[in-house]
C-alpha cells in the first residue's frame, strides 16, 4: 500500500484470510520442532504409557509455536516464557478444573492477562496465548494437586525438548544468522543506492533487523567486525540520501538528460556494486573489486564543469556540497568492504556474554508498558476486558449446550479474537475453514491407523510438520493441520466415536467463531480512530529528530551522533506504525475510513526527514564555530512540530512560525563557514514542511 495516496486500500478478509505467502514457509525449522512433538509420544507409545507421552507432547506443541514468530533467529526468553507460563497454567487449570467457579474465575483472569500482553508484540502475544491454551485444554481433566503436578512436569519436559533442540540449533553457528542479515541489509543499501524508488525506511529497517541479532557484548572479533559494518551501513545510507536528494534538485533543475545528473547516477551506480560486494562477501559468494570503478566515477563527478544556467539556492548549495558527500562515502564503502573477510571469518574467537541488567531494571520497563496500555482507551486494555469477558461467558455457554467438546468454543474465542478488526475476521474465516478441513483430515487418518500404536507418532510428525511449516506463511493451512494435529493426540489419551465427536468440534468451533466476531462488532476498537494519535506521534518523533540535529549545529561541541541515529530510528518507527495503522483501517467496513490528513502529513513528513537525514550526514565536527541562530530555529521547529502534533491529535488546524525563524536563520549565519549554505537549504525544507502542514490542516 502507497501510504502517499488519498484513499486507503481495502483489504478483503476473505483474500486475507485465504492467502499463502510461499517465501514464508518454513519446511526445515518445522521439520525440527516436530520432532519434539513426535518424539516424546513416541517414546509413551513404545513404554505403555501413551497419555503421559501425549502430555509431553502438548508441552512441546505450546513451546512450539513460540519457536517460530521470529524468521531471523530463535526467540529462546519467548520459549522460556511460554513453557513457565504453559506449565504453571496447566497446573492451575487441572487444579481448579474441579470446581466450575474457580475454572471460570481463572479463565477470566488469564484471559486479562493475555489480551495486555499483546502491548508487547508478537512475542507477548504467543506467551499469552499458548499459556491460556494451556489452561483450557489440560484444565478438562481436574485432578488433585499431586496428581497435576505430575502432569504439568510432562509439560514441562515436552516444552523443555522444544527449548534445547532450539538451543542447539541455533549455538550450531549463530554468525551465519547475524552474517545473513547484515548481507541483507547491505543489499537494501544497495537497493537504494540504484534506485530512487526504493524508500529510505526499508534500508534504515534492514539496518535495524540487523543491528538487534547482536550480542549487547561480545570479544569475538567478526561481532566487532559486524557492529562496525553496521555502523558504516548507517553513514553510507545516510550519505546516499543526501547524495539522491542533490541529484533530485539538480534533475528538476538541469533535466534529466544532463551530464552532471548522469555523473550522480553513476556514482550511485557504482556504489550499489560496492553494496552488493559487501553483501556477497558476507554471503561467502564471489566477490568483485567494485571499489576503483566508485573511485573514478566520484573522482570524475568532483571534478565536473559546473553548469552554464544559474540554479536556486538549494540546488546550488547541494552541487557545492557533493565533493564533502563524495569523500566519505568512498572511505566509508572502503572501510565496508575491508571489513567483510574479519566479518566472514570461520574462526570461533572470542566469548560472546549477554548483558543481564538488573530485576528492578529488568521489571520497569514491561510493567510501565502495562500500566500505559491498561485502560478502556487503549487497543490491548480494551482486548484484555472482551477476553476476559468472553472466555468464560463461552465456556459457561458451551456447558449448557449439549456438546461434548463445548471447551473447543473458547479455544476459538481465544486465538480468533485479536485487537484489530481486519485480523479478527480473516481468522475467524481461516479458522473456520482451517477447522473443517482439519477435523475431516483427522478423521481420515483415524480410520486408516490402529489406536495408540506407533503409527500415530508417525502421522503426528507429518502433520505438525506440515501445521509449523506453513505457520507464517497462511493462517488458514496452520489452523486446519493444528486441528487434525490436536485430535489425532487427543484421541490417544481418550478414544472417542469419531463421527460424534467430528460434529461436535465442528459445533463447538463454528460458535466460537461467530462469538468472537460479533463481540468485536459489538465493542470495536476502530483503528481508525487510532490513526490521529499514529500521525501525532509520527510529528512529535519528527520534532524530537530535528531537535537533535539542530543542536549538534548549534552546538557543535555537544553533538551526539548515537542520539540522531536514535532520533532517526524513533521517526522510522513511528512512520510505520502510521502504515500498519492505515493499513488496518482500510480493512474495516466501508464506514469506517480514516478521516486524518493521512497522504498530507506524510508528503511533508517525509520532505522533513530527508532533510534531517541530509543535515544528520553533515553533522559539524566537535571543534567547528558554534552557530547561535541555529538555537533559535532549533526551539522554532520544537514548537511547531509540538503544535503540529497537538492539532494532528485533536483534528483542529494551527499555525507556525517557521519561517520567521528561518529568515533569522539567514541573518545570524557567517556565510564563510562551510556548513552555512547546507544548513540554510535544508532549513528551507523544514520549515517548508512543517508550514505547508500546518497550512494543510486550517479547518
Amino acid at each position: 500500500m502507497s501510504l502517499t495516496s488519498m484513499a486507503p486500500v481495502r483489504v478483503p478478509a476473505l483474500r486475507a484470510a485465504v492467502k499463502v505467502d510461499r517465501a514464508l514457509l518454513t519446511p526445515a525449522a518445522g521439520l525440527r520442532t516436530a520432532a519434539c512433538v513426535a518424539l516424546p509420544l513416541l517414546v509413551g507409545i513404545l513404554a505403555g504409557h501413551a497419555a503421559a507421552g501425549a502430555t509431553a507432547a502438548f508441552g512441546s506443541v505450546y513451546i512450539g509455536v513460540a519457536a517460530l514468530i521470529d524468521a531471523h533467529r530463535t526467540p529462546l526468553r519467548t520459549m522460556w516464557l511460554a513453557l513457565v507460563g504453559a506449565t504453571v497454567s496447566a497446573f492451575v487449570g487441572q487444579v481448579a478444573g474441579g470446581s466450575p467457579v474457580l475454572s471460570l474465575a481463572t479463565l477470566a483472569l488469564w484471559g486479562f492477562v493475555a489480551g495486555l500482553l499483546t502491548a508487547f508484540g508478537p512475542a507477548g502475544t504467543v506467551i499469552g496465548i499458548q499459556s491460556t491454551l494451556g489452561l483450557l485444554v489440560l484444565g478438562r481433566f481436574p485432578m488433585p494437586a499431586g496428581q497435576a503436578l505430575l502432569q504439568c512436569g510432562l509439560v514441562l519436559l515436552g516444552g523443555l525438548l522444544q527449548v534445547v533442540v532450539a538451543a542447539l540449533a541455533r549455538a550450531r553457528d549463530p554468525r551465519a544468522v547475524r552474517r545473513g542479515a547484515v548481507a541483507a541489509a547491505y543489499r537494501q543499501l544497495a537497493r537504494l543506492a540504484v534506485s530512487p524508488a526504493v524508500p529510505w525506511p526499508a534500508a534504515a529497517a534492514a539496518g535495524a533487523r540487523a543491528r538487534s541479532l547482536l550480542p549487547l557484548v561480545s570479544t569475538a572479533p567478526e561481532d566487532e567486525a559486524l557492529r562496525q559494518l553496521l555502523d558504516e551501513g548507517l553513514a553510507v545510507r545516510l550519505g546516499l540520501v543526501a547524495l539522491a536528494d542533490a541529484r533530485t534538485r539538480l534533475a528538476a533543475e538541469l533535466g534529466e538528460a544532463d551530464p552532471l545528473v548522469a555523473g550522480y547516477d553513476a556514482v550511485r551506480r557504482a556504489a550499489g556494486a560496492v553494496l552488493t560486494s559487501v553483501a556477497d562477501g558476507l554471503d561467502r559468494r564471489p566477490v568483485s573489486d567494485a571499489l576503483p570503478a566508485l573511485r573514478d566515477t566520484a573522482a570524475a563527478l568532483a571534478r565536473s564543469s559546473p553548469p552554464t544556467v544559474r540554479l536556486t539556492a538549494p540546488a546550488a548549495a547541494s552541487l557545492l556540497h557533493t565533493p564533502g558527500l563524495l569523500e566519505p562515502l568512498t572511505d566509508r564503502l572502503g572501510a565496508a568492504a575491508a571489513l567483510v573477510s574479519v566479518a566472514a571469518s570461520t574462526a570461533r574467537t572470542g566469548l560472546t556474554r549477554p548483558v543481564v541488567p538488573a530485576t528492578r531494571r529488568l521489571l520497569q520497563a514491561p510493567a510501565a508498558l502495562v500500566r500505559r496500555h491498561a485502560g478502556l482507551q487503549t487497543a490491548a486494555g480494551r482486548h484484555a476486558i472482551r477476553l476476559a469477558v468472553l472466555l468464560p461467558a463461552t465456556a459457561l455457554l458451551a456447558r449448557a449446550l449439549p456438546l461434548q467438546h463445548g471447551w473447543w468454543a473458547p479455544l476459538t474465542v481465544l486465538v480468533v479474537l485479536r485487537a484489530d478488526y481486519s485480523t479478527t475476521v480473516s481468522r475467524g474465516i481461516a479458522r473456520l475453514a482451517g477447522t473443517i478441513a482439519g477435523l475431516v483430515l483427522a478423521t481420515l487418518l483415524l480410520f486408516l491407523i490402529p489406536p495408540a500404536g506407533p503409527a500415530v507418532a508417525f502421522f503426528v510428525l507429518v502433520v505438525a510438520w506440515a501445521a509449523y511449516s506453513t505457520f507464517r506463511a497462511s493462517y488458514a493451512l496452520y489452523a486446519g493441520f493444528l486441528t487434525a494435529l490436536v485430535v489425532l493426540m487427543l484421541d490417544v489419551v481418550e478414544r472417542q466415536p469419531l463421527a460424534a465427536t467430528l460434529g461436535d468440534r465442528l459445533a463447538a468451533t463454528t460458535l466460537g467463531g461467530l462469538i468472537a466476531v460479533l463481540a468485536y462488532l459489538l465493542w470495536p476498537t476502530w483503528e481508525h480512530r487510532q490513526v490521529p494519535d499514529r500521525l501525532a506521534a509520527l510529528a512529535a518523533a519528527t520534532g524530537r529528530y530535528a531537535g537533535v540535529v539542530l543542536s549538534a549545529y548549534a552546538a557543535p561541541a555537544d553533538g551526539d551522533d548515537a542520539a540522531a541515529q536514535r532520533a532517526a530510528i524513533e521517526a522510522r518507527l513511528a512512520r510505520s506504525a502510521v502504515e500498519l495503522s492505515v493499513t488496518r483501517a482500510g480493512a474495516e467496513p466501508s464506514r469506517r475510513t480514516p478521516d486524518a490528513p493521512v497522504a498530507v502529513t506524510l508528503r511533508h513528513v517525509d520532505e522533513a526527514l530527508l532533510a534531517l537525514h541530509v543535515l544528520a550526514a553533515h553533522l559539524p565536527d566537535a571543534d567547528r564555530t558554534a552557530v547561535p541562530s541555529a538555537e533559535g530555529f532549533r526551539a522554532a521547529s520544537d514548537r511547531s512540530w509540538h503544535a503540529l502534533a497537538e492539532a494532528l491529535r485533536d483534528g483542529r488546524g494551527t499555525r507556525t512560525r517557521l519561517s520567521a525563524a528561518r529568515d533569522a536563520l539567514t541573518h545570524g549565519l557567517d556565510r564563510a563557514e562551510p556548513s552555512a549554505a547546507l544548513l540554510l537549504a535544508e532549513a528551507g525544507v523544514l520549515t517548508e514542511a512543517a508550514d505547508g502542514l500546518a497550512a494543510a490542516l486550517k479547518p
